[in-house]
């Protein structure tokens, strides 16, 4: 039993793991957008162009600005959230471990008594 519970932990860990990367990425791509998108926004502001085309796209890259950022902000959260349930997981399955050793260890107390 202790050798599935060991097995178990390391399979959940791995699994928590390929999903912190799939998250990191998100997260890492939606930084990168914003940063293009600042970059831009920096650019527009600077050029010597004034006419409604420019503010209009000002007002764009604004609001993807905006929408990037709720973004990632809506990623911290899952990632938070998703850690919150991988770490209750794992209490759940130490504790049951802690319950299996036990109940086997009195078993085993029970046969040397007889």
């Amino acid at each position: 039993m202790n050798r599935w519970f060991r097995s178990w932990v390391l399979v959940s860990m791995v699994g928590a793991s390929f999903a912190a990367g799939g998250a990191y990425a998100a997260s890492s791509n939606l930084q990168s957008a914003l940063d293009h998108l600042q970059a831009a926004r920096n650019d527009l502001e600077q050029s010597s162009r004034k006419d409604s085309h420019s503010k209009q796209a000002l007002q764009a890259v604004d609001q993807a600005i905006d929408h990037v950022r709720k973004g990632i902000d809506e990623e911290q959260k899952k990632e938070k959230k998703q850690t919150q349930q991988d770490e209750k997981k794992q209490d759940k399955a130490t504790k049951q471990d802690q319950k299996d050793q036990e109940k086997a260890a009195s078993q085993t107390d029970k046969k040397t008594k007889k």
